[in-house]
Protein backbone atom coordinates (compact mmCIF):
# COMPACT_ATOMS: atom_id res chain seq x y z
CA UNK A 1 0.00 0.00 0.00
CA UNK A 2 1.26 3.30 -0.79
CA UNK A 3 2.21 5.92 2.03
CA UNK A 4 0.66 9.09 1.95
CA UNK A 5 3.90 10.84 0.42
CA UNK A 6 3.80 8.46 -2.34
CA UNK A 7 0.46 9.10 -3.03
CA UNK A 8 0.97 12.76 -2.65
CA UNK A 9 3.35 12.77 -5.04
CA UNK A 10 1.46 10.88 -7.32
CA UNK A 11 -1.33 13.34 -6.99
CA UNK A 12 0.87 16.69 -7.60
CA UNK A 13 2.07 14.25 -11.03
CA UNK A 14 -1.41 13.62 -12.29
CA UNK A 15 -2.49 17.17 -11.64
CA UNK A 16 0.50 18.26 -13.53
CA UNK A 17 -0.25 16.24 -16.34
CA UNK A 18 -3.97 16.93 -16.30
CA UNK A 19 -2.60 21.03 -16.57
CA UNK A 20 -0.48 20.14 -19.95
CA UNK A 21 -3.74 18.13 -21.41
CA UNK A 22 -5.74 20.96 -20.33
CA UNK A 23 -3.20 24.09 -21.84
CA UNK A 24 -2.97 22.34 -25.12
CA UNK A 25 -6.78 21.77 -25.61
CA UNK A 26 -7.22 25.52 -24.95
CA UNK A 27 -4.30 26.52 -27.57
CA UNK A 28 -5.74 24.06 -29.96
CA UNK A 29 -9.09 25.97 -29.42
CA UNK A 30 -7.10 29.40 -29.99
CA UNK A 31 -5.93 28.20 -32.77
CA UNK A 32 -9.19 27.06 -34.32
CA UNK A 33 -11.10 30.44 -33.12
CA UNK A 34 -8.50 32.30 -34.85
CA UNK A 35 -9.07 30.99 -38.53
CA UNK A 36 -12.97 30.89 -37.75
CA UNK A 37 -12.95 34.58 -36.93
CA UNK A 38 -10.80 35.85 -39.25
CA UNK A 39 -12.65 34.35 -41.93
CA UNK A 40 -16.30 34.85 -40.70
CA UNK A 41 -15.53 38.76 -40.56
CA UNK A 42 -15.50 38.63 -36.31
CA UNK A 43 -13.13 41.76 -36.01
CA UNK A 44 -13.40 42.14 -32.10
CA UNK A 45 -13.35 38.45 -31.77
CA UNK A 46 -10.14 38.15 -33.68
CA UNK A 47 -8.52 41.09 -32.25
CA UNK A 48 -9.33 39.32 -28.74
CA UNK A 49 -7.16 36.39 -29.45
CA UNK A 50 -3.52 38.65 -29.48
CA UNK A 51 -1.51 39.97 -26.91
CA UNK A 52 -0.88 44.21 -26.87
CA UNK A 53 2.28 43.38 -27.99
CA UNK A 54 1.96 40.58 -30.73
CA UNK A 55 3.50 40.92 -33.89
CA UNK A 56 2.77 39.35 -37.48
CA UNK A 57 5.18 38.48 -39.78
CA UNK A 58 3.51 36.63 -42.99
CA UNK A 59 4.98 34.82 -45.77
CA UNK A 60 2.88 34.37 -48.65
CA UNK A 61 3.15 33.15 -52.35
CA UNK A 62 -0.17 32.47 -54.21
CA UNK A 63 -1.33 29.63 -56.40
CA UNK A 64 -1.99 30.23 -59.73
CA UNK A 65 -2.60 33.53 -61.53
CA UNK A 66 -0.84 35.28 -58.32
CA UNK A 67 1.86 32.61 -58.36
CA UNK A 68 5.27 34.05 -56.94
CA UNK A 69 9.23 33.27 -57.33
CA UNK A 70 9.70 31.14 -54.35
CA UNK A 71 11.84 33.43 -52.21
CA UNK A 72 11.02 34.43 -48.81
CA UNK A 73 12.57 37.95 -49.29
CA UNK A 74 10.61 38.98 -51.78
CA UNK A 75 6.96 38.04 -50.43
CA UNK A 76 7.73 38.92 -46.77
CA UNK A 77 4.49 40.87 -45.44
CA UNK A 78 5.94 41.98 -42.04
CA UNK A 79 3.76 44.02 -39.48
CA UNK A 80 4.03 45.02 -35.87
CA UNK A 81 1.59 45.38 -33.66
CA UNK A 82 -1.59 42.74 -34.94
CA UNK A 83 -4.03 43.76 -32.41
CA UNK A 84 -4.03 47.72 -34.11
CA UNK A 85 -3.34 45.97 -37.89
CA UNK A 86 -6.58 44.06 -37.83
CA UNK A 87 -8.82 47.13 -36.86
CA UNK A 88 -7.11 49.41 -39.53
CA UNK A 89 -6.79 47.44 -42.36
CA UNK A 90 -6.85 43.82 -43.65
CA UNK A 91 -4.09 41.10 -44.55
CA UNK A 92 -6.27 39.94 -47.12
CA UNK A 93 -6.98 41.08 -50.79
CA UNK A 94 -10.20 42.23 -52.11
CA UNK A 95 -12.39 39.35 -52.18
CA UNK A 96 -10.99 37.49 -49.53
CA UNK A 97 -12.67 38.93 -46.43
CA UNK A 98 -15.58 36.48 -45.85
CA UNK A 99 -14.65 34.28 -48.29
CA UNK A 100 -11.54 32.71 -47.19
CA UNK A 101 -10.79 29.78 -45.11
CA UNK A 102 -7.52 29.87 -43.08
CA UNK A 103 -7.14 26.12 -41.83
CA UNK A 104 -3.83 26.36 -39.40
CA UNK A 105 -4.06 23.38 -36.65
CA UNK A 106 -3.22 20.93 -39.05
CA UNK A 107 -0.13 18.58 -37.50
CA UNK A 108 0.00 20.97 -34.86
CA UNK A 109 2.54 20.52 -32.28
CA UNK A 110 2.58 22.15 -29.25
CA UNK A 111 5.39 23.09 -26.52
CA UNK A 112 4.83 24.66 -23.10
CA UNK A 113 6.51 26.42 -20.76
CA UNK A 114 4.62 27.62 -17.97
CA UNK A 115 2.69 30.39 -19.56
CA UNK A 116 4.84 30.62 -22.44
CA UNK A 117 4.10 28.03 -25.40
CA UNK A 118 5.38 27.44 -28.97
CA UNK A 119 2.88 26.26 -31.68
CA UNK A 120 4.17 24.41 -35.00
CA UNK A 121 1.01 23.77 -37.62
CA UNK A 122 0.76 23.53 -40.96
CA UNK A 123 -0.98 26.54 -43.07
CA UNK A 124 -3.84 25.93 -45.82
CA UNK A 125 -5.51 28.89 -47.05
CA UNK A 126 -8.60 28.17 -49.23
CA UNK A 127 -10.94 30.54 -51.30
CA UNK A 128 -14.35 30.52 -52.88
CA UNK A 129 -13.84 32.00 -56.48
CA UNK A 130 -17.38 32.02 -58.71
CA UNK A 131 -18.72 28.68 -56.38
CA UNK A 132 -15.64 26.64 -56.60
CA UNK A 133 -13.10 26.44 -53.61
CA UNK A 134 -9.57 25.94 -54.25
CA UNK A 135 -6.42 26.01 -52.36
CA UNK A 136 -4.42 29.62 -52.43
CA UNK A 137 -1.63 28.59 -50.44
CA UNK A 138 0.10 26.32 -48.50
CA UNK A 139 2.98 26.73 -45.79
CA UNK A 140 3.88 26.07 -41.98
CA UNK A 141 3.26 28.35 -39.21
CA UNK A 142 5.18 29.06 -35.76
CA UNK A 143 2.64 30.42 -33.02
CA UNK A 144 4.49 31.99 -29.98
CA UNK A 145 1.79 31.85 -26.98
CA UNK A 146 1.22 33.57 -23.51
CA UNK A 147 -0.76 32.82 -21.08
CA UNK A 148 -2.29 36.27 -19.91
CA UNK A 149 -4.96 36.36 -17.04
CA UNK A 150 -5.03 32.50 -17.19
CA UNK A 151 -6.01 33.10 -20.82
CA UNK A 152 -4.05 31.38 -23.83
CA UNK A 153 -3.23 34.63 -26.27
CA UNK A 154 -0.96 34.77 -29.48
CA UNK A 155 1.63 36.70 -29.07
CA UNK A 156 3.24 36.29 -32.44
CA UNK A 157 2.74 34.39 -35.70
CA UNK A 158 5.30 33.53 -38.16
CA UNK A 159 4.33 31.74 -41.51
CA UNK A 160 6.39 30.20 -44.10
CA UNK A 161 4.96 29.36 -47.53
CA UNK A 162 5.49 25.67 -48.74
CA UNK A 163 9.10 25.74 -51.04
CA UNK A 164 10.69 28.78 -49.62
CA UNK A 165 13.95 28.48 -47.18
CA UNK A 166 12.21 28.48 -43.68
CA UNK A 167 9.37 26.21 -44.69
CA UNK A 168 11.49 23.21 -43.14
CA UNK A 169 12.99 24.71 -40.16
CA UNK A 170 9.52 25.86 -38.83
CA UNK A 171 8.13 22.48 -38.28
CA UNK A 172 10.86 21.62 -35.78
CA UNK A 173 10.91 25.03 -33.53
CA UNK A 174 10.94 24.17 -29.95
CA UNK A 175 10.62 26.87 -27.38
CA UNK A 176 13.57 29.23 -26.74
Amino acid sequence: MASIEELSLIIKDLESRVRVCEDEREIRELLSRYGYNADCCRDEEYVALWTDDASYDLSLIMTGQHRKERDDTLVAWKRRHARSHHRSERPQRPGFYGYSMHVSGVNLVIHIDGDDAVANSYSLLYKEEEGAIRLISAGSNEWTLRRVDGTWLIKGRTRSQTGTTSFATRLSATPG
